[in-house]
């Protein structure tokens, strides 16, 4: 049922208001759609993955703050992701873009080699843990413009810098990396000479006094950064990070997903999987009880069947809404060849057709699969 709402506005707010709703919707929209837009994130109930995420704060916040704390006169000192924001950003897109992610399907169709082969002259943002993979497959820096970025707090992700490899490469490296890094990270990426560029993950609404996102941006304050360390969603991991950071930082489209799985291929065993283990000790050892929070997802793509658990399904909802929102401009293109990632707004198509024509939208488009 719909209800009337009538509300007293300044003149200035709802020129704020109009100018918004022109920007988001260029080619026009009534007041409701717009409004729509702007609940979008807005739930009555908890869902499913606001549990998740709640509970990750919860267990991990005080790493994240001990973390911030070592960091903080590094970052004051340092740069930003702000510094790579393109000249005139707001004439979009400026290039193509290509996400890697560390998904099954990027070994399994050999997508590393397909990309280094290549003429590709967009941007490419690597996920932490396919930094060294990736130079290795002769992805670097001097053939492509590279970035690497990273969303995780734990001391673990060193590893993922830490090979000869990367000190080669070190100094031409552009690795994004949240202000709540573990300083064993930033410590082995100052050791490579790499060019470290802050920001801000989104904790909470940063509207509220009490918030910690906020906290983090009036602390970040300096001489040097007078705005403080801006933020990005990210969207709960590295590869939801890394295209929120091609489409709103880099200004890319079109953009093609590889390795971004966010799943696992049907005939893989759960034992095998990330999150079984935390499962299976969340049910106390039982293993059939543990196998119950995973199920299969057709998809219709690719015509092949993966599964999903909780974390991941959580992951698969937040991106897909988030492709929602994107502005008209941002073409998202899913390349991995299998796994969960598909929905409205996200197209499908084999990386090999990517790589030829994403010069050329249009015919790109052609090239689109089609759902059975």
């Amino acid at each position: 049922m719909k209800k009337t709402l009538i509300v007293k506005l300044s003149e200035t707010t709802y020129k704020k208001l109009l100018k918004k709703k022109e920007e988001v919707f260029p080619q026009g929209a009534d007041w409701e759609e717009f409004f729509k837009y702007l609940v979008r994130d807005v739930h009555l109930e908890e869902l499913g993955g606001e549990r998740i995420s709640k509970s990750t704060r919860e267990h991990l916040f005080e790493l994240w703050v001990r973390n911030f704390a070592e960091n903080l006169p590094y970052i004051r000192e340092g740069k930003t992701i702000a510094d790579l924001v393109p000249p005139e950003p707001e004439k979009v897109p400026k290039s193509a873009g290509i996400v890697v992610g560390a998904g099954p399907s990027i070994w399994k169709h050999k997508h590393l080699e397909m990309l280094a082969e290549s003429d590709f002259d967009g941007k490419v943002i690597l996920c932490d843990r396919m930094t060294i993979p990736a130079l290795k497959a002769g992805i670097t820096p001097d053939i492509f413009d590279i970035y690497c970025l990273g969303v995780d707090g734990a001391p673990i992700i060193k590893k993922w810098y830490d090979d000869p490899i990367v000190d080669k490469y070190g100094s031409e490296l552009k690795v994004c990396i949240i202000t709540s890094t573990h300083p064993d990270v930033r410590k082995r990426l100052e050791k490579a000479g790499a060019q470290i560029y802050w920001f801000n993950p989104i904790f909470d609404d940063y509207r509220q006094n009490e918030s910690f996102t906020r906290l983090q941006l009036i602390m970040t304050k300096s001489e040097k950064l007078p705005k403080g360390v801006p933020s990005m969603s990210a969207l709960g991991h590295a590869g939801g990070c890394a295209w929120v950071m091609a489409h709103s930082l880099l200004r890319c489209s079109p953009i093609a997903l590889i390795g971004l799985n966010l799943g696992w291929d049907a005939d893989t065993p759960l034992e095998k999987t990330q999150y079984f283990s935390t499962f299976l000790a969340q049910t106390g050892g039982n293993v059939e009880l543990a196998r119950t929070a995973f199920k299969k997802i057709y998809n219709p793509y690719w015509k092949c069947e993966a599964i999903v658990d909780p974390v991941f399904n959580h992951y698969r909802e937040a991106f897909l809404e988030a492709v929602k929102m994107t502005e008209p401009w941002v073409i998202t293109v899913n390349c991995t060849g299998g796994g969960c990632l598909f929905g409205r707004g996200l197209y499908c198509m084999n990386f090999e057709d990517f790589l030829k024509y994403y010069k050329d939208v249009e015919e790109l488009k052609k090239h689109f699969l089609k759902a059975d």
